[in-house]
């Protein structure tokens, strides 16, 4: 998949849910995760974070939060979280600011870039990428 890709998945899913969904940050990941085929933990955001720490669990791998920019511009699922709540970090692409805008209210603080992160907020996060190497 490409960044592109990625993007148009990410923005479809989010502005095509339901929106009660959209309103619950793990039940909109989720969302947005399965369109991505990308498999990820259950449990509340905790547990996710937690199982994910564990470095285990079905492709998701931890990495530095460029390294997950890097991987989202390349079209990989990629998340940072910190206990309370789940980010999806989204490709450097000229288009990504159009596409916020078609998503329903609060799931639209779920989808950011890394540069859009501020420092104060990315020191608690943990950031993983989905690349499920078959």
């Amino acid at each position: 998949m490409t960044g592109n890709q990625y993007n148009n998945i990410v923005k479809w899913t989010l502005a095509h849910a339901d929106p009660e969904t959209t309103k619950d940050n793990l039940a909109a990941v989720r969302a947005v995760m399965q369109n991505c085929g990308a498999a990820f933990p259950n449990g509340g955001i905790s547990e996710v974070m937690e199982t994910l720490m564990s470095d285990e669990y079905m492709g998701w791998q931890n990495c530095t939060y460029k390294q997950t920019q890097a991987y989202a511009n390349s079209g990989i699922a990629s998340i940072g979280i910190d206990g309370r709540r789940i980010i999806i970090i989204l490709p450097e692409e000229g288009t990504i600011r159009r596409c916020i805008t078609d998503v329903h209210g609060t799931a639209a603080e779920y989808i950011r870039q890394v540069s859009e992160i501020s420092i104060a907020e990315r020191i608690p996060m943990q950031f993983f990428s989905y690349y499920n190497v078959l």
